[in-house]
């Protein structure tokens, strides 16, 4: 909403062609007013389609009233674009668990879409030179500026998995006590870890969960590679 406000000018001061002369420019956007203005009716093409970007205002307040509907809150009348954002935020895992939550994220993502279509901006993204925790794959982890997540970005051939800031600075610290063996369980690599009382398959990883001993650890490691000798 406030990178679209600065720039609801329009530039330039080049009008349409009507008639062999030349309209005065109007001096705002109406697609970015459209977007950023409470109750805005979108544009519509001849066969009556939606061609015009939905309102920001509008698409919160038709979700946050929903929401509160179905779990029986007062709807903030008065709420700014930021306390609905943030009312969707704190109900998102109660939603993700509702019939509706598909067509949820499909609106409020078009948000997103249709207002960079309008003014592009650029975000800053950190590749973190780690391999993915999920996949293996190298490269791919990235942190976007602003984001509360670390990803294995799927545009680079990750597997789109997330991890919170709090998950992936616990499996950095965890990667010095994780043994670099498979499991014998499992027989993933990499995701056994020591603990004070056992061998554990880290399911933080996907993994198993499986429990060793030491004992226990090296005699079925014993008995995959007698198997694999026969």
């Amino acid at each position: 909403m406030s990178w679209l406000m600065a720039h609801v000018e329009r530039s330039g001061s080049t009008g349409e062609r009507v008639s062999g002369s030349r309209e005065a420019p109007v001096p705002v956007r109406l697609d970015v007013l459209c977007m950023i203005h409470d109750g805005a009716v979108p544009l519509h093409g001849e066969d009556d389609d939606q061609v015009g970007p939905p309102s920001i205002p509008s698409t919160l307040k038709a979700w946050a009233w929903l929401i509160c509907e179905h779990r029986g809150l007062t709807y903030p009348v008065t709420a700014s674009v930021i306390e609905l954002a943030e009312l969707l935020l704190r109900h998102a895992e109660w939603a993700a668990g509702r019939d509706f939550v598909a067509d949820m994220m499909h609106e409020i993502g078009r948000l997103r879409r249709c207002a960079y279509g309008l003014a592009p901006w650029g975000v800053h993204v950190q590749r973190l030179g780690l391999p993915c925790w999920g996949c293996g794959s190298m490269g791919t982890m990235t942190r976007t500026a602003g984001e509360k997540w670390v990803e294995c970005a799927a545009s680079g051939g990750g597997c789109g998995r997330l991890w919170s800031l709090d998950e992936h600075d616990a499996l950095i610290a965890a990667t010095a006590s994780r043994l670099p063996i498979e499991c014998p369980a499992c027989r993933v690599t990499g995701l056994l870890r020591v603990s004070r009382a056992a061998i554990v398959c880290d399911t933080r990883l996907d993994g198993c969960g499986r429990k060793w001993t030491q004992a226990d650890l090296t005699n079925a490691i014993a008995l995959t590679v007698r198997s694999a000798a026969v």
